[in-house]
C-alpha cells in the first residue's frame, strides 16, 4: 500500500515538473492527490484501485513584448479542467481577460450590430407663386372678346389670346358668347381677386321658375343660368323643376368680381 502511493505521488510530481519547466514564468501547484485500495472480507471484485485528485495550477510570467500574463487552472478528478481563466496585462490598459468565443456567439453578435447613419433631410422650398394665374370671368350681356379685352386688359387685340385661353369652352366661334357663362382671364399673380360668392337661403314659392327667379332676384331672366348653376344638384334631384318649400342659394351679388 504505501509503495502504491509513493509510485502515484512521484508520477504526479513529475508531471507538474514538466508543465513548470514548458513555461517561462512561475507555475504553483496546491491541492493533492490520494490512491485508495478496496477489498471486502479479503475478496476484490473489479478494479479495486482508486485514484482522487484535486488540485490547482496558477502561474504568471512576461511576455517579450512586455505584456504579462497569468493563468489559472482548477483541476479535479477524472483529469478534467473544471475551471480555467488566463489574465493577459497589457501596460496603461490594464487587464483584460481573454474569452474564448465560439462561431454561434459570433453570428449572435453580427445579429446585434447596429449601423447608425446620421443625415439631414432637407425639407423642399415651397415652389414660387406663379407669375400669372387664372381668374374666373363672367360673361355679360352685350360682351364680346374685343370689348372683354379692351376692358380687361386696355388692349383690344389680347381677343385673340382670350379666345385661345377659353376655345374649349366658346367653340369655333369666337363671336358666340353667351352670358352668364365664365371665361378664364390670366392675372398677375398678386392682382388676383377673391371672387368667391356669398349666399342667402331662398324658399321656393308656388309658381317660382328659374327665369322669373333671376329676373325678380337678379334683374336679368338670363341669369337662371347662375341660378342652375348653384343649384346644378337640387335641381338635377328635380328633374328640372322648382319644388316650392324647397331652399335654394342665391347670390347676395351676382358677379362678386365686379
Amino acid at each position: 500500500m504505501n509503495k502504491l502511493t509513493k509510485v502515484g505521488c512521484s508520477a504526479l510530481c513529475g508531471s507538474l515538473a514538466a508543465i513548470s519547466a514548458a513555461n517561462a514564468g512561475d507555475l504553483t501547484v496546491t491541492g493533492g492527490a490520494d490512491m485508495t485500495w478496496t477489498s471486502i472480507e479479503g475478496a476484490t471484485t473489479g478494479n479495486p484501485i482508486g485514484i482522487g485528485s484535486n488540485y490547482t495550477l496558477s502561474g504568471s510570467g512576461e511576455l517579450d513584448n512586455g505584456w504579462g500574463v497569468a493563468l489559472s487552472i482548477a483541476a479535479t478528478n477524472q483529469m478534467a479542467y473544471s475551471n480555467t481563466n488566463v489574465v493577459v496585462t497589457v501596460p496603461s490598459i490594464g487587464d483584460e481577460v481573454a474569452v474564448q468565443t465560439t462561431n454561434e456567439d459570433k453570428e449572435v453578435a453580427k445579429q446585434q450590430e447596429v449601423s447608425v447613419e446620421t443625415f439631414t433631410v432637407q425639407e423642399p422650398e415651397s415652389p414660387p407663386l406663379p407669375v400669372t394665374v387664372f381668374e374666373p370671368y363672367m360673361i355679360k350681356r352685350g360682351d364680346f372678346l374685343t370689348k372683354i379685352a379692351l376692358r380687361e386688359y386696355g388692349d383690344a387685340s389680347m381677343w385673340q389670346d382670350i379666345y385661345s385661353w377659353n376655345k374649349d369652352e366658346i367653340g369655333d366661334n369666337p363671336d358666340r358668347l353667351y352670358p352668364y357663362n365664365f371665361l378664364s382671364l390670366k392675372r398677375e399673380s398678386n392682382n388676383v381677386r377673391d371672387c368667391e360668392p356669398e349666399f342667402f337661403d331662398y324658399t321656393i314659392q308656388s309658381g317660382d321658375t328659374a327665369w322669373n327667379l333671376a329676373q325678380r332676384v337678379y334683374g336679368d331672366e338670363l341669369a337662371w343660368v347662375i341660378i342652375y348653376v348653384d343649384n346644378a344638384n337640387l335641381i338635377k334631384s328635380t328633374d328640372g323643376i322648382l319644388q316650392p318649400g324647397s331652399t335654394f342659394k342665391m347670390r347676395k351679388k351676382l358677379d362678386p368680381c365686379n
